[in-house]
């Protein structure tokens, strides 16, 4: 019999910690007792300030490919052939297997101090922003 009204308290315990955890999370109307008075102020959703950054960063990287990186790779990352200031390049596609295999480190240098062809943008763009730029190819163009 103790042993069965242990188990009830505890259970009674447990589901009343989940419930008010829950409830706190999912809550988005705070309170304050100032005087006597209370008042009630509601707070934007915490999960669509989470998301906001990394569609910013994505926004500003598919720019940043569009102005950089479109002329030679083209929109959809294919390469082929490039015809820059009257002098004609073949530009590896993004989804070559030699390239989608470098890691991170790799693409930073090859963008930050060129390649074969490729120039240099190390004097262009901040490091952030070419952080950025490999995250967008990497899933807008690699669907990684």
């Amino acid at each position: 019999m103790k042993f069965f009204k242990l188990s009830l308290v505890l259970l009674s315990l447990a589901i009343f910690a989940i419930a008010c955890s829950q409830s706190a999370t999912n809550s988005n109307t705070i309170s304050v007792n100032n005087n006597g008075t209370s008042a009630n102020y509601t707070q934007a959703p915490t999960n669509a300030n989470q998301t906001a950054p990394v569609n910013d960063e994505m926004a500003t990287a598919k720019k940043i490919f569009g102005e950089k990186c479109v002329k030679c790779h083209k929109e959809t990352g294919l390469g082929g052939e490039a015809n820059i200031d009257g002098e004609k390049f073949k530009v590896p596609s993004l989804n070559y297997e030699k390239v989608v295999a470098r890691d991170d480190k790799a693409y930073t240098r090859v963008i930050e101090e060129g390649d074969d062809e490729m120039p240099a943008f190390k004097k262009d763009l901040k490091p952030e922003e070419i952080a950025g730029l490999i995250k967008y190819i990497r899933k807008e163009i690699q669907g990684k």
